[in-house]
């Protein structure tokens, strides 16, 4: 009976230190940091760790970039539109990123970012890559961020 109560004790301390972090995590999923690459999801919304800007991922324009496994003349590009909240002015407004062929985050000369307010935002990657004879479901997609600040005014 003792052994009953004290397994049963250890269970419970196992199982609240389960769900308190996985809660913990949850949190800190909807998060970005300045001057870090993120992933966001299509259709999700990430907030800057101090509040001030909300991202989200809003829709994917175009995706006609050259698909692995067939022989292309140009590269092609995509592009999304991202949703910006700037919650310490209380606006919001839309911009659109592309990206050419295949690029990734290494590809640093080939990312292209914007300015929006005081911060600049770059489209590091965007996933899937599309692959011949394959469907695109933009609900798959996911874009690599990083968001730094430039000057305030």
């Amino acid at each position: 009976m003792n052994l009953y109560l004290t397994e049963m004790k250890w269970s419970l301390i196992i199982l609240t230190f389960f769900i308190f972090g996985c809660k913990s995590t949850l949190i800190e999923n909807g998060k970005f940091s300045l001057g870090q690459e993120f992933e966001i999801k299509f259709g999700e919304e990430k907030t800057l760790s101090t509040g001030e800007l909300s991202v989200k991922f809003d829709s994917l324009l175009t995706d006609s970039r050259c698909a692995i496994g067939v022989v292309c003349v140009w590269e092609g590009e995509a592009q999304i539109r991202l949703k910006l909240n700037f919650n310490d002015i209380g606006t919001q407004e839309y911009h659109y990123l592309k990206i050419k062929g295949y690029v990734n985050k290494e590809n640093t000369a080939q990312h292209q970012s914007i300015v929006a307010k005081y911060f600049l935002i770059t489209l590091m990657q965007l996933d899937p890559y599309p692959v011949h004879n394959v469907p695109r479901d933009q609900e798959k997609y996911k874009a690599l961020l990083k968001i730094e600040i430039i000057e305030r005014k």
